[in-house]
């Protein structure tokens, strides 16, 4: 992925949604979810990283992606505009799939790694908050233990490359 994807991801920054997922504070913002399929009431992290697919030129691969994090890493697979792996890289996507109690859910999370260090990821997500959730309020920067597998919270299903 080139620098543009990430410093497009970047100055998206400090966006805040009205809670509930019932709108953006910056009319601008919303408007831009909003083209890229998101509705009021709708988790938008995957929406997030569509919106800056496309921001960033990659149309093509920007109607690959779906709502549901789950469901956009099934998408990518096989798919020839993408590579998919277990390995991270700065400016892949990330995705997440929600355990609880060791089981899947059909829920999940993405983000965008923007750097790494001594194990960690640095990312920036979409519907997330200072606890890491995927029930947010915000675009922000992240730090995440990418290894991490817990019976309750996020496991990282992998990581998505534009080729």
């Amino acid at each position: 992925m080139n620098i543009a994807f990430i410093r497009i991801a970047l100055d998206f920054i400090s966006q805040r949604e009205i809670p509930g997922n019932q709108g953006f504070y910056d009319e601008k913002f919303e408007a831009l979810m909003k083209q890229t399929g998101w509705k009021q009431g709708e988790a938008w992290c995957s929406y997030f990283v569509e919106l800056v697919l496309r921001t960033a030129g990659y149309e093509d691969q920007a109607e690959v992606l779906s709502a549901s994090a789950v469901q956009t890493w099934k998408n990518c697979q096989n798919n020839l505009l993408f590579s998919v792996s277990q390995n991270p890289g700065i400016g892949s996507i990330i995705l997440w799939q929600k355990y609880v109690n060791g089981q899947k859910t059909w829920q999940g999370h993405a983000g965008i790694v923007v750097g790494m260090d001594k194990g960690l990821l640095i990312t920036i997500e979409g519907n997330t908050n200072s606890e890491g959730d995927r029930e947010g309020d915000m675009v922000a920067l992240k730090i995440r233990n990418h290894a991490l597998k817990p019976d309750n919270g996020l496991r990282v299903l992998g990581f998505v490359e534009v080729i």
